[in-house]
């Protein structure tokens, strides 16, 4: 399996970018000061946007990618998602 560590600050820009943020839960796209907690769902999503960004796909096109129902995640997304997840 891939290497899916990711930087907080990556992380924080990834859950505020516009092209993304419509596909996360609002727990994932805090209000300042409180804490971002995310889901399975945004997990998948933000895997997904890292596999992306590592074709070099720019935010506009990931978010084209993520729009498009037919475009469905890799298998090794699927099972990140489902991977016990710890703080």
């Amino acid at each position: 399996m891939t290497d899916r560590k990711v930087s907080p600050s990556t992380l924080r820009s990834w859950c505020s970018n516009n092209e993304v943020a419509p596909y996360l839960s609002d727990l994932a796209t805090p209000e300042p000061g409180e804490s971002r907690l995310l889901t399975d769902n945004d997990l998948a999503v933000l895997v997904r946007v890292q596999e992306l960004r590592r074709q070099r796909l720019s935010f506009a096109e990931i978010g084209l990618k993520l729009a498009d129902p037919g475009d469905s995640p890799t298998e090794a997304t699927t099972e990140a998602a489902d991977a016990p997840q710890t703080a």
